[in-house]
């Protein structure tokens, strides 16, 4: 019975338990089979991984699927986001200028999430569920491939978003073979 329980909440919760904020954040990308792909399977791994690089450093990815953050524009504020995932990858025009600097291609990487909500601090409790994004979280952000290589052209506003609490399903790597746990990070044992 308790099996049984288990696979009935595991098949509920697709985003339980995921191994990797890549892995959570391409749940959003549903492939819709009426139109012709607008980035090619190889170019949409790395821009997931390249998206989840650079959002690790301004939010916490949970295993749930829900995200945090703290904002500081004005004052800081604690915000979380219930299902946050890269919705779609629209291309971009590659201009003259941009061909001349080396860039071969262009996405804009769209951000989705079912709803977020701020941590009231007078009232010392969660506001209500908001539909959507976090208004002053940017929407997307634009990365191109130069030499080989996916640069993102960070929204200025993503500055002001720092991790926020909870555990992080970033901070869970496996630990190299042949390291132990009583040694510094880059240590090891002589034999």
């Amino acid at each position: 019975m308790k099996f049984i329980s288990l696979c009935l909440l595991l098949s509920f919760c697709p985003a339980f338990g995921q191994t990797s904020v890549s892995d959570l954040l391409s749940q959003g990308l549903k492939p819709d089979e009426s139109k012709k792909p607008v980035v090619s399977a190889e170019d949409q791994k790395a821009l997931v991984t390249a998206t989840a690089t650079l959002l690790s450093k301004h939010l916490t990815f949970r295993a749930d699927g829900s995200a945090s953050a703290f904002y500081s524009a004005a004052e800081r504020q604690t915000v979380e986001w219930q299902k946050f995932v890269v919705f779609r990858i629209d291309s971009k025009p590659v201009s003259e200028a941009d061909k001349l600097n080396g860039i071969t291609k262009k996405y804009a990487v769209i951000f989705g999430c079912d709803a977020n909500r701020t941590w009231d601090a007078k009232a010392n409790r969660w506001g209500e569920w908001q539909p959507n994004g976090y208004a002053d979280f940017p929407l997307g952000v634009v990365f191109h491939l130069k030499g080989g290589a996916w640069t993102a052209e960070a929204p200025d506003l993503l500055k002001y978003f720092s991790p926020g609490p909870g555990p992080s399903i970033s901070d869970s790597k496996p630990k190299p073979a042949g390291k132990t746990a009583e040694l510094p990070p880059g240590m090891q044992k002589m034999k």
